[in-house]
Order: C-alpha cells, then structure tokens, then sequence
C-alpha cells in the first residue's frame, strides 16, 4: 500500500505536503504472537484499558468481523491493502486493519472469541494445514510513530476518492464474465459472498427491456440513454419482486440467460409501459412504494396492469435475450393479445407523516432508552429514512432486552450474544403464554418476514430487513418503508412500554 495522500499543515489552503508511506518499513508478523488490536480504534469507542478479548469480541459482535473471517476462508485474504500498525516495545498495535487482525486471530485460534468458537471451528474445518499456517504471518507497513499513523487514517477514513461501482455497472461486470466464457456456477463458486445471480439477474433484465422494439421512438432513445442507467434501482426494484417475474414471465435459466414465459407481444406491451412509466418519472423507487387510501399501494396497482396486459395463454420457456452461448436466439413468438384497457385511475395518496408517533418509555427504563425513543421521535422521515430505519432496529432489539429486564427475565441466546432474532423468540412464547394471540402473530410476523418482502406489497417489515437497515450495504430504505417498519412493530412496542 504505497499510499500518498495530501494533508493539510495550517490554515494556508496551500501549505499541504504529502503522507508518503513508502519509506514506511515492512516486515512480516505473526498474528497471534506479534500483533496486538488497537484499544484507541476509533471505529469501537471503548477505554483504553479494555483487553484484547473485549476488542475482539465487540468487532465480531458489532462490526461484522465474522463476515469477514468468513469472506477470508472463502475467498482467500486479500493483500493489496496491507495492515498499518505502530511499534510498542516488543510488539505491533495494528492500528488500521483491525477487523482483519481479529478475524486472522479468530481462524488461527478459534478460543480467542468464545462466543464464536464452534461457529468459528465449523466454518475452518476444511481449511488445509497449509492455508491456515500462511494465514498466521501477514506483511504490515510499520508508522514511524502514532501521530503520522493518525493521518494515514485520516486521510483514508474521512476522503474517499475511490468511486465505487454503480449497481448496473456492478451488473455488467458478472454478464461479461459471462461473455468470456464463464459459466454461472463457475461465477456463483468463485465469488461466494456475492449474490451473483442477482447481479445476473440485473443485467439479463436490462437487455431484455433494450431489445424492445418500441412504438414509440422517444422510448426507443431513452433506453440507449445514460437516464436509462441510472434508473438500475427502479428494475431492481421489479425483478427483486416475485410478483413482477411471476407476471412478466422473466426467469434467470440454469446457464444465466434469460427466459420468457409469455408471448413476445405480451411482453412488449409490459416492457413498453413499465419503460414509459420509468421515463416519465411515474415510476421509480419512491413511487413504487406509495399507498393509497384502500389500495395496497402502486406496486400492486402495477402488477394488476402487467397482469391485464400479458392475456392468460403462456408460452414455453424461450430464451429471451443474449443467451450465454450458441449466438442471439429470437423470443417465442405467441397469439396478439387484444389491446389493453386503459389503466384504473390513481387513487388519492394518504398524507404521510414526517415524524413517527413514537411513545414515551416507562420510568423503570434505563435513560439511553428515553434518549433513543425521544430523538427517534424528532427524526425527519422523509428527509432521513435510511437513519429512521437503523434507529428503529436498535428501538426494537433494545426495547425487548429492557423489558425483559424490567420483568426479571432472562432472554436465552442461540449463540452467545443475544440477538434480535432470540429476542423477538423470547417474546413471541412469552405472548402465547399470556394467550395474547393478536400479539404473539405480529410478533412472530416480524421474526419471520423475509428481506424480500421490502420489494412487495407485503406491509410488514421485519426483523430481516431491519437488520438489513444496520448490515446490508445493497439495502436503501424509501420513506415510506421506514413508516411501515414502525406501523409492524408498534403493536408490540404499545405493550412492552404502555401502562
């Protein structure tokens, strides 16, 4: 990592030098014996005089040290970006890279994290001797001391010049491994902590909607246009949905191309209204949310229309669109349908909040909890749904762990650490044992819904997509679903908190 960064030494906007790591030393270390984490990360917050167990076990419980442990068994340990640490005596403090460091501990020496452990053993117990003992010494960039190792993270944590991948770009990366000869379950091996057919999926969708014919010539241009690309997350939005394939016929086929279980005139007319729709900015990912008074929302609105559109006769799979191999194949062709009828009027949108009606917590909870519940309260839903939706999780979790203790209660956990998922358990049995049935089903309501249900017309949001919120970074929340998060679980939050 030879990185030069620019840093400023004075209010003089011109009075910058550069960071140059490249007189920095290298030398190889044993995970275990040279290195040790970092209690000043500013990544954790803790005092300084916690021990390594307590570091390594907050990286894992909160910062998702396990994925990447499990990322490295995977795949493999990445190299291009190497360790930073700073001399103490003896020893190496790796004062970037820490997750990393915990994690190659945690393989080497599954004990250094109990919580972890028989997970930690059954996830390496097919690594070979020899990966395992290459995983024990790593190559680190040693800082001349402390003060320039906090500008080197600095500069990497707070300026990011890096551009990351659009999600259609990062689409077009697995269609053309595709291209060169790759197959999908090739791609599927290779990168396993990636949702490749998704990614596949994606692609496959956009050509098929590029392919179209369309009537109108304005839309014809709008899908060769760099607007067209950028509307990636209203598709995504769409054939994330099993409703929206189910109606189109659009399958992803065993190779990774694309398979059409409709006539091509049904799938013309969908494709010319659904692209109409998008570029007329009537659909797209926040409309597509949108409810209605007695209506499930436009979503399901679209799919009644799709519906009307398609006829009922179904055509065998056909390839559709650039089948990974054998040259360009031709859509089936099936019966014209007759012309669709115009589509029902819009029925008047419901006002929405800005601000959830969240409760006041009872005097025997801690006073976080009435912090937390009160700034919840005062959060703009529309300007900030994503930051409503992680508050929301943490109101959940944290709520239940509260009450619990309010009750004198012990919420047992499946694997170490209590969960959301072990605490929404332990309510759902204590509600049926109160014979609070209306309860107990919300409850168990949100333990179950899947991450799916956030592209459906599904109202509930669960404990899946909630963690979502804090996990997943494919994950954006619209306002609307973070309203819905909250309308799943107020029901139970109304009992832990009422009178």
């Amino acid at each position: 990592m030879a990185l030069r960064a620019l840093r400023a030494r004075s209010a003089d906007p011109g009075d910058t030098r550069l960071i140059d790591t490249t007189q920095w030393e290298r030398r190889r270390a044993h995970v275990l014996n040279d290195l040790r984490l970092d209690p000043r990360n500013v990544r954790l917050g803790l005092a300084e005089e916690v021990s390594q167990a307590e570091i390594r076990q907050e990286l894992f419980a909160e910062h998702r040290a396990y994925e990447l442990l499990k990322a490295i068994v995977e795949v493999g340990y990445f190299t291009q970006e190497t360790p930073v640490a700073v001399r103490d005596d003896e020893i190496f403090v790796v004062v970037e890279g820490n997750r990393r460091l915990a994690a190659l501990q945690a393989i080497c020496s599954p004990p250094t994290v109990p919580a972890y452990e028989s997970r930690i053993r059954r996830l390496t117990a097919g690594l070979g001797n020899d990966r395992r003992d290459a995983l024990e010494t790593i190559e680190i960039l040693v800082a001349p001391d402390r003060e320039e190792a906090d500008e080197l993270i600095a500069a990497l944590h707070t300026s990011n010049p890096r551009q990351p991948w659009t999600p259609v770009r990062q689409a077009a990366f697995f269609r053309d491994r595709l291209r060169v000869g790759r197959t999908l379950d090739e791609l599927v091996r290779r990168y396993p902590t990636i949702d490749v057919k998704s990614f596949v999926l994606g692609a496959r969708v956009m050509e098929a909607f590029e392919a179209v014919d369309y009537v109108d010539p304005a839309l014809r241009e709008f899908v060769r246009s760099r607007r067209w690309q950028r509307s990636y997350s209203t598709l995504e939005r769409l054939f994330q949905s099993r409703a929206f394939l189910e109606v189109t016929g659009l399958r992803l086929g065993d190779t990774g191309g694309l398979e059409l279980r409709v006539s091509k005139a049904a799938w013309e007319r969908m494709a010319e209204h659904i692209v109409a729709g998008i570029s007329s900015n009537r659909l797209n990912t926040r409309t597509l949310n949108e409810t209605g008074a007695g209506a499930q929302g436009r979503f399901a609105e679209l799919i009644a229309e799709l519906e009307s559109m398609r006829g009922r006769r179904r055509a065998k799979h056909q390839p559709l669109v650039t089948p990974p191999a054998g040259g360009e194949a031709e859509p089936a062709r099936g019966a014209e349908q007759a012309p669709p009828p115009e589509p029902a009027p819009r029925r008047p949108r419901r006002s929405s909040p800005r601000y959830l009606d969240i409760p006041s917590v009872p005097a025997g909870f801690p006073s976080g909890m009435r912090a937390l519940y009160e700034e919840l309260g005062r959060i703009d839903v529309n300007q900030f749904p994503n930051l409503t939706a992680f508050g929301l999780r943490a109101l959940l979790e944290r709520t239940i762990k509260a009450f619990a203790e309010v009750k004198s209660e012990k919420i047992p956990a499946k694997r170490g650490q209590v969960s959301l998922d072990d605490c929404l358990r332990w309510l759902e049995k204590r509600l049926d044992e109160e014979g609070d049935t209306t309860r107990r089903q919300a409850a168990g309501k949100l333990r179950t819904s899947r991450l799916a249900t956030l592209r459906s017309d599904d109202p509930v949001v669960g404990a899946d997509l909630l963690n979502a919120a804090s996990h997943n970074h494919t994950i954006a929340f619209e306002p609307d679903e973070a309203r819905r998060a909250w309308d799943s679980m107020q029901p139970i939050v109304a009992y832990m908190v009422g009178p």
